[in-house]
């Protein structure tokens, strides 16, 4: 998984979304993807975001998942 918005150190905002890409390495069509992450200032932890993909990824391609 990885981040793709915001940009690190671009939360102006006081809310804020955060997008992530999730990638399926594997050989077979995955459905219905648990993604989590956790914000973080520092050592302390402002929020933990968690969520579901409820689509299909097929192998080898990649989705954006906005929290």
């Amino acid at each position: 998984m990885e981040i793709t918005s915001p940009v690190a150190g671009d939360c102006k905002a006081t809310e804020q979304y955060a997008t992530v890409r999730i990638k399926n390495y594997g050989v077979d069509t995955v459905v219905n993807v648990p993604v989590s992450a956790i914000v973080k200032q520092g050592a302390t932890t402002i929020a933990t975001l968690t969520g579901n993909f409820a689509g299909k990824i097929a192998p080898g391609t990649d989705v954006e998942y906005t929290f």
